[in-house]
């Protein structure tokens, strides 16, 4: 697992943005063992919580990903000012 740096300024909702790799014994047999995802943490400040989204897209930013899934329907933020 390896954290991603978080561009200065980022999104304040965007709590954590990782690479992480399959390495238990199930992936490794379904072939899944080099597998590289992305975990990204994202706080929904209307619903309270938290929303933990893998992903395996690495060329967007961390704020774009929760844009996406906040126009999905599934994040609702407000911005802080």
């Amino acid at each position: 697992m390896a954290d991603r740096e978080l561009p200065a300024g980022s999104d304040d909702h965007i709590l954590v943005d990782q690479k992480i790799l399959l390495s238990g014994k199930k992936a490794a047999q379904a072939g899944m063992g080099d597998l590289a995802l992305r975990r990204v943490v994202v706080y929904d400040e209307d619903k309270d919580r938290t929303i933990e989204l893998l992903i395996i897209n690495f060329e967007w930013s961390a704020a774009t990903v929760g844009s996406y899934i906040r126009s999905a329907g599934i994040l609702s933020f407000s911005s802080k000012e």
